[in-house]
């Protein structure tokens, strides 16, 4: 799977990037892209589950998420973290290689000692949108190399290419935990100073079950939708929709794996889906894999 040239972003109405990176077995792209600062040479906002890694071959690069702006020159680079939006442009011009990948390429399932122990304490910390990495700091010599392993394995596509990429991008994952101390719980993840965003992820964790949109969810914060889209995105990184989906579809998970007599109709009820055509196509999104796949694995895991 050698680096690809990146096309014009498909993205929802929210900045969701809809292409998928890589594919259900191995969801991994790498990409070798050019920017400058035209409105057509831009990356534009946007954002996805995956997690991202670019390093910056020639130029200077201008990275952009919530809050921050930054330079990277020839040699920096940078991993944003899963559902970060951000946005990037040439100053003036830039070649990076880019590499995005979904956090189920290091720990396999959501349920897997890799996810609880690795992954998700990474996805869940909001004060870390973006790591920077600079080719004059011997600190992150590590982890740049790490990023050039995989880049070149990746690119040379030889056999057990996949293993090598995987390896890479999981150290690098450990090498970019390792500068955060771990959360202890969930409410630490969130901002402390958002009183607001906690009491609405408290209502949606409490009434995922019940039909409710963001207008109920801004409506628990009291603050209109507006204002609950801000707070979302400066305290998570996330939307209000996206928070409540991925809620739901954690349940999901765990009853399809907990509960082997409830059918996947029975699931999506339960959390709150109408139905199960609808719960397969939102469960793809966070999980790669149907419903019934995801079930099927998990029990031949026990």
């Amino acid at each position: 799977m050698a680096l690809i040239k990146p096309s014009e972003l498909a993205l929802d109405g929210e900045g969701h990037e809809l292409m998928p990176h890589g594919t259900d077995d191995f969801p991994c792209l790498g990409y070798d892209e050019e920017h400058d600062d035209t409105p057509a040479g831009e990356l534009p906002w946007h954002w996805h589950n995956d997690f991202e890694a670019n390093l910056v071959i020639e130029g200077n690069l201008r990275m952009r998420v919530p809050g921050t702006s930054v330079l990277l020159g020839a040699g920096d680079a940078c991993f944003v973290n899963a559902s970060v939006p951000h946005e990037a442009a040439g100053a003036p011009h830039a070649r990076l290689y880019g590499l995005v990948f979904s956090p189920l390429l290091i720990c396999g399932t959501y349920d897997s000692v890799f996810a609880r122990r690795y992954v998700m304490p990474l996805v869940r910390r909001s004060d870390l949108p973006v790591a920077l990495l600079s080719h004059d700091d011997p600190g992150d010599a590590s982890a740049l190399g790490l990023m050039r392993q995989a880049v070149e394995a990746l690119d040379a596509e030889v056999p057990g290419y996949e293993v090598a990429v995987r390896e890479a991008l999981s150290w690098l994952v450990c090498d970019i935990l390792a500068r955060v101390a771990a959360p202890s719980a969930r409410r630490e993840a969130i901002d402390v100073g958002s009183t607001r965003v906690r009491v609405m992820c408290d209502f949606v964790e409490e009434h995922y079950a019940e039909r409710i949109g963001v207008g109920d969810i801004a409506r628990a914060g009291g603050v209109g939708e507006r204002e609950c889209l801000r707070a979302f995105r400066a305290s998570l990184a996330t939307s209000p929709s996206v928070y409540l989906r991925q809620c739901r579809m954690r349940r999901a998970a765990d009853l399809l794996v907990h509960e082997p007599g409830m059918s996947v109709a029975e699931v999506a009820h339960e959390v709150g889906v109408s139905g199960s055509s609808s719960l397969a196509q939102l469960f793809r999104k966070d999980y790669r894999c149907s419903p019934h796949e995801y079930r099927t694995r998990a029990r031949g895991l026990a």
